[in-house]
């Protein structure tokens, strides 16, 4: 049995990209972590570019095993907070990288198959259906950065990780930064305790 507030949870967001100056991921990402901190947890935030490189590199680097990661990437068409219940071993961008990377149907991972869907096997169901009220399952996470990230965490569970997960937010505007955050501390301990 791990003790859950010793457990280290390493939360990444996105940094600025296109039209975006302040991505919504990070400000939400930090301000997590910091509370998590205030509360008695061992939290860190991690910025990354919105890049393969950043995505391959973050894993390279990831020298804890025993810890969690939570991945956070906004999406625009959402008006509830989505928990991406699997990733794809498929990357397809409609848009070019902040490095100009654009690759088509091209894996990810080159152990798995092209298009392997990887589920994620903590109990997300049960924090969804306790959270229903300000959560939603999502079960894509598209064919971009976001799910490039996701599939290489799912990919690297049990050797880098405990567990992981991928969070998708709406803009501010659409649900205020200080609902999101209530609903990604609450949504965190439950994360946190699926892990055990």
């Amino acid at each position: 049995m791990i003790n859950i507030m010793t457990l280290k949870i390493i939360i990444t967001g996105f940094g600025p990209f296109g039209s975006i100056k302040e991505n919504p991921s990070s400000v939400l990402g930090e301000n997590l972590a910091k509370t998590l901190v205030s509360m008695g947890y061992s939290a860190q935030f991690v910025q990354r570019r919105t890049a393969i490189k950043d995505c391959q590199d973050f894993y390279d680097k990831l020298a804890e095993d025993d810890c969690v990661v939570i991945h956070i990437g906004v999406n625009s068409g959402v008006s509830r907070i989505n928990v991406e219940f699997q990733g794809f071993n498929e990357a397809s961008f409609s848009i070019p990288d902040a490095d100009g990377a654009q690759p088509m149907h091209e894996k990810i991972v080159d152990d798995y198959p092209y298009q392997f869907l990887f589920k994620n096997k903590l109990d997300l169901d049960s924090i969804v259906e306790k959270m229903s009220d300000s959560l939603d399952a999502s079960f894509s996470a598209g064919r971009y950065i976001c799910n490039y990230m996701y599939f290489l965490g799912l990919s690297n569970v049990g050797r880098k990780s405990r567990g992981t997960v991928f969070i998708h937010i709406p803009m501010f505007e659409t649900l205020p930064l200080e609902k999101q955050l209530k609903t990604m501390v609450d949504f965190t301990g439950h994360f946190v305790e699926t892990v055990q």
